[in-house]
């Protein structure tokens, strides 16, 4: 009894850590790519001056958002963090907030 005790109150303090992370935010060590890495494909697709980047759950797959300014515009490049590859280029709409 005291073991099954053990197991469920482990189960509830691991579960009570997952659901305490802010916005289910992506675990950088979930990564295979450093943000640097990222910043230099984008860079390589979108050439400008790097605005930021984070890392996003993007429809289930973990991308780094690069944000790029480049001639009046601001481009978002989405590079997947498990094989470096870019998987979407956006130019941000004018006034668009992210």
């Amino acid at each position: 009894m005291k073991k099954l005790l053990l197991a469920g109150a482990t189960t509830l303090a691991v579960l009570s850590f997952a659901l305490a992370r802010e916005d289910n935010a992506p675990n950088p060590a979930d990564a295979r790519i450093s943000p640097q890495e990222a910043i230099n494909i984008a860079k390589s697709n979108i050439q400008g001056n790097v605005l930021g980047y984070e890392l996003e759950d993007e429809n289930g797959k973990l991308v780094y958002g690069v944000k790029i300014a480049k001639d009046s515009y601001v481009y978002d490049v989405k590079v997947d963090a498990q094989n470096g590859k870019v998987v979407k280029v956006e130019r941000d709409e004018e006034g668009e907030e992210d």
